[in-house]
C-alpha cells in the first residue's frame, strides 16, 4: 500500500507550543501564490483565565508584502471548532466568520480543543486583488494566565509535488 507523504499537503509548522498569554497570537505569513487553498490548524493546550468574561479574538489579514507593513487588510473567513482532547474525532459545522473575526473565549471554552481557519485564495484576491499573502492574528483580553497554543499551516497546492514550494514567508 502507498501512501502520498505530503504530496497532496503542503504541511507547514507556523507556531511551535508555547505560552501566548500576555502576547499576540501572530503567524508568520503564508504565500498563496501556488495554493488551490490554505488552512491554519491551531490546537490549544491549557488556557487559563481569571475571569469568564475573556475572549480570543481571531483574524486573517491579507496583505500585499510578505512582512508586517500597512497593506494588512482583515478578511472574512471560515473556521471549524472541535471536540474535546481525547472526546473523538467531531468537528462543529463550517462557520463564516466576518472581517472582524470570531471571539473564542467567556461563552466557548477552548483548551484542548482545536480551531481550524480556511481561507480561499480567490476570495482573498476578490477583496483585495494584489493581496498574496495571509496571516492569523488573535489578540485576547489581559487575564489569560496561560494560553499554549501551537499552528500549523496546511497549504493544498495547485499542483502535485514530491518537493513543496516554499509557502512561508518569515
Amino acid at each position: 500500500m502507498a501512501t502520498a507523504f505530503g504530496e497532496y499537503e503542503n504541511i507547514v509548522p507556523l507556531l511551535a507550543p508555547f505560552d501566548r498569554a500576555g502576547t499576540l497570537l501572530e503567524t508568520p505569513y503564508i504565500d498563496l501564490q501556488s495554493a488551490h487553498r490554505a488552512s491554519f490548524l491551531l490546537y490549544f493546550g491549557v488556557v487559563t483565565s481569571t475571569t469568564a468574561t475573556d475572549t480570543l479574538t481571531l483574524t486573517m489579514e491579507a496583505s500585499t508584502a510578505s512582512t508586517s507593513n500597512a497593506s494588512e487588510e482583515a478578511i472574512a473567513f471560515q473556521y471549524r471548532l472541535s471536540a474535546a482532547f481525547a472526546t473523538g474525532n467531531t468537528w462543529g459545522a463550517v462557520t463564516d466568520a466576518t472581517s472582524a473575526g470570531v471571539s473564542l473565549g467567556a461563552s466557548t471554552v477552548f483548551d484542548g480543543f482545536m480551531v481550524m481557519v480556511d481561507v480561499d485564495p480567490a476570495a482573498v484576491t476578490g477583496k483585495k486583488p494584489d493581496a498574496r499573502y495571509v496571516r492569523l492574528v488573535g489578540t485576547h483580553t489581559d487575564a489569560y494566565s496561560v494560553m499554549l497554543v501551537s499552528c500549523t499551516g496546511i497549504v493544498a497546492p495547485r499542483y502535485k509535488q514530491t518537493t513543496m514550494i516554499v509557502a512561508t514567508v518569515t
